[in-house]
């Protein structure tokens, strides 16, 4: 019966950039969150900046709000606030919060995010579809 939950869980699955509904300096992004069970996720992901570079993410979290590596160099900590909505905090090159809502019927993820990339200041609203994306480098 778990599994038939978890399964139905909003915030697993996949999710492709809308570049052109979003204000992030990412030209494409895609990004898998698989329910491991346990109370753990494995966040796998790629973002393409503007400027052609590349930046892959592949990490086990939980939603417990503590720092576990995100495969890149640094951090992320999760923290659930609802079914549809929960933060993100990183720490490393980039530093920020970000708060992602998922739209009530799970097909689309709004992200909003503030912090630094390489010490500049940011403030980025980024739009996501369900389903698996491509993004090339």
């Amino acid at each position: 019966m778990a599994t038939a939950a978890a399964a139905a869980d909003p915030v697993f699955g996949s999710f492709t950039l809308e570049a052109a509904q979003s204000t992030g300096s990412e030209r494409c992004a895609v990004m898998a969150l698989e329910d491991l069970g346990g109370g753990k996720f494995r966040l796998t992901g790629m973002r393409v900046n503007a400027d052609g570079h590349l930046t892959r993410q592949d990490g086990v979290f939980a939603f417990d709000g503590g720092d576990h590596s995100d495969g890149a160099g640094g951090t992320a900590a999760f923290t659930r606030i609802d079914a549809q909505r929960y933060v993100v905090v990183t720490k490393g090159t980039v530093h920020a919060t970000a708060m992602r809502t998922l739209t009530d019927d799970g097909a689309m993820m709004t992200e909003i995010a503030d912090g630094t990339d390489d010490g500049d200041a940011f403030h980025a609203s980024r739009v996501y579809t369900r389903g698996t994306g491509r993004c090339a480098p």
